[in-house]
């Protein structure tokens, strides 16, 4: 598990995060990446989830795994401490989602 490097997709420079020897993007990157409204991604996982395969598509990912994974500095903790896990799209659950952004 590791963040490092730039990688660019839509024209735009991110931080490659590998997880499970695979790269993979967080929901709100995703939002970013495409300039939409925060959490239109989540959205659209949440409505075509029964199509992606865990493990495949994407990882849930507990606090205690994400949180050695990325800059934690820029990330709010909910209310109340509730520290959650994170959804990790693979290229395949990226390519499943970002096609619901233009139909």
């Amino acid at each position: 598990m590791q963040a490092n490097n730039l990688v660019k997709i839509n024209g735009n420079a991110i931080e490659q995060i590998i997880y499970k020897k695979q790269p993979v993007i967080t929901l709100r990157m995703m939002d970013e990446l495409h300039e939409r409204k925060e959490g239109t991604a989540r959205n659209a996982f949440f409505r075509h989830k029964e199509h992606l395969l865990e493990n495949e598509d994407f990882f849930e990912v507990t606090y205690e795994e994400w949180v050695k994974i990325l800059n934690v500095k820029n990330i709010n903790v909910q209310k109340g401490g509730r520290k959650s896990s994170m959804t990790f799209l693979t290229q395949t659950g990226y390519l499943l989602l970002v096609k619901s952004f233009t139909d």
